[in-house]
Order: structure tokens, then C-alpha cells, then sequence
């Protein structure tokens, strides 16, 4: 299994970016350009603190368009992340009973791809008067 894509909304200085990842792939850049957001916002979503009743995410986390800017008001941070075989049958059995009821699956001329796609979300909830995170898995793939 392996990560073939991720999208980043609203989070640090991304209002939105979208990266398509080979099994080897290399973020390149000069300093400040967003390779270590990058890898935190896979860090925050595939870390163990992440629950349905916790937010991982810290204030400077959250897009600020302007210098008045507070935390949500650029909308909902969203971090989506795509897992995918390479080749049909690639994940072992235990992996795919153990996924089963998330497992998107896509129909090849080769034969079925299995693929994972897993969004967290976290918005402000006015009457909360909180930051609200929630994360799911789609069962769908990417057009």
C-alpha cells in the first residue's frame, strides 16, 4: 500500500494544493514553499492523537488570508489522503477483511484495484464555539 495522492485545503499557507505521489517521490523546494506543511498535515492525519474527540490541529494550523484573519475563517481545513495498490491483489488478505467496509474498488482490463481514500475535516462550529474534527473514509476514486 502505498500513498498515491493527497489534497490540502485551508491549512497553513494552502489555500489548496493537490499532489499526485510515484512510489518514490521527493518534495523539492526553497525554504519556505510548504514542503514540512506538507508532511505535517500527512503527520496530523495518520498520527496516533487523531480522534473523533480531539483536534490535532493547532491555531497556526488553520489558513489566515490576511493579518486579521482568526482560525476558521477561511473555511473548512480538509486533508484527504489516497491510498492505492499498484498492482491487483498487491495488500494481503488480513489488510483487505480487516479494511473491507472502507475499500473502494475499481475494475481494471487486469482486474480489481483497491484503493483508500481517508478525509479529515475540521471546522469552526459557532455554537460549539469550538473547532469540530471529524474524519472519514470515501468510498470512491478520484475522477
Amino acid at each position: 500500500m502505498h500513498l498515491t495522492s493527497l489534497k490540502i485545503e485551508n491549512f497553513r499557507g494552502f489555500k489548496q494544493v493537490f499532489l499526485d505521489f510515484d512510489r518514490t517521490t521527493v518534495l523539492i523546494g526553497e525554504n519556505n514553499t510548504g514542503k514540512t506543511s506538507v508532511l505535517d498535515a500527512m503527520r496530523l492525519c495518520l498520527g496516533r492523537q487523531l480522534s473523533r474527540r480531539s483536534n490535532p490541529f493547532e491555531d497556526h494550523d488553520y489558513l489566515l488570508e490576511t493579518e486579521k484573519s482568526r482560525p476558521g475563517d477561511a473555511g473548512a481545513l480538509a486533508i484527504t489522503l489516497e491510498f492505492s495498490e499498484s498492482r491487483v491483489g498487491e495488500w494481503e488478505v488480513d489488510l483487505v477483511q480487516a479494511l473491507g467496509d472502507v475499500i473502494a474498488i475499481r475494475t481494471t482490463g487486469a482486474g480489481d484495484l483497491r484503493r483508500i481514500t481517508m478525509r479529515v475535516t475540521s471546522t469552526f462550529n459557532t455554537s460549539a464555539g469550538d473547532f469540530i474534527t471529524d474524519w472519514d473514509f470515501l468510498q470512491r476514486f478520484r475522477k
